[in-house]
């Protein structure tokens, strides 16, 4: 089975009502990086970050930088970088847009279970026809099961508290220890 490989870019967006700062550190802790390195990760272009990871890894990605208050874009492995981003002081607008006959949602909403595939082992039941029985009512009323017929005329019953263990013991011949003798470990 062909296992989609991804890229993660960031281009220093950051989510709306979060503070600047307090995020650019927490980006950082993510890279352990700091000074000239950090700010070029905040330079609203998009840098390849991590390259030809899972989607697993790809989710686990976009949940850290979340975490910190930040997006990143995660593009199939060799699509490119995605178009760069607005400066992190911008906040994107929250109102839908209108797109001819679709509704777009503001950018970097969602998650990718939005976009996964539908899974093609699972497929919904057909629940229209389905309605449900009033309160209390028995829905099904089942058929009385018949006892089993066993025939039990050979067996026999010993009287309370005669026998033991000991009568139904097995008994086995005993085994000889093999000669191991010639066995050594090895350090």
């Amino acid at each position: 089975m062909f296992d989609q490989r991804y890229d993660i870019y960031f281009a220093g967006e950051i989510l709306p009502d979060q503070d600047t700062e307090k995020v650019r550190i927490a980006v950082g802790k993510i890279f352990n990086v700091t000074g000239p390195k950090l700010e070029h990760l905040f330079s609203g272009k998009p840098i390849r970050v991590k390259v030809d990871i899972d989607e697993e890894t790809a989710v686990q990605y976009r949940v850290a930088f979340r975490d910190a208050g930040a997006l990143v874009q995660i593009r199939p492995t060799g699509s490119g970088p995605a178009p760069a981003a607005k400066p992190a002081q911008e906040k994107p607008s929250t109102q839908p847009q209108q797109t001819g006959s679709f509704e777009l949602l503001p950018a970097n909403t969602g998650d990718l279970l939005d976009c996964a595939p539908p899974d093609p082992v699972f497929q919904e039941p057909n629940l229209t026809d389905i309605t449900l029985a009033p309160a209390g009512e028995t829905i099904v009323n089942p058929e009385p099961v018949p006892p089993a017929e066993i025939d039990t005329h050979n067996l026999t019953m010993s009287e309370p508290r005669t026998g033991s263990l000991e009568d139904i013991q097995i008994k086995r011949e005993p085994q000889p220890i093999p000669d191991i003798s010639h066995l050594h470990l090895d350090n």
